[in-house]
């Protein structure tokens, strides 16, 4: 695993053009082993037995707390873009209009 973690990290450096000495290879490879640990051992963890139907922020005592409302969630388009647009040193059509940066 090790060699093909070095080979990956290697190649990644290579692409996004980064020099590291032997010494930072070899601390970021073995963060990248713990990362990789940490992953495989949450996956083994035993959840069958758990229903995730429910959220916690659901339960009784969260509702008591909060006074017993909860707010409605509607959907609100707000009707906001010109305000927003307003902000804008360039706009066109409803859109932010921004300088061209790629050349043909």
């Amino acid at each position: 695993m090790v060699d093909k973690l070095k080979e990956e990290f290697l190649k990644v450096a290579e692409l996004i053009r980064i020099d590291f000495s032997d010494q930072e290879i070899d601390e970021n490879i073995s963060s990248m082993k713990q990362v990789f640990n940490w992953v495989e051992s949450i996956a083994n963890i035993e959840v069958s037995n758990n229903d995730f139907s429910r959220c916690s922020v659901w339960d009784d005592e969260i509702v008591k707390m909060q006074g017993g409302k909860l707010r409605k969630d509607l959907v609100d388009d707000n009707n906001c873009m010109d305000s927003i647009l307003s902000n804008a040193p360039n706009a066109e059509h409803g859109y932010f209009k921004v300088p061209k940066v790629l050349k043909s």
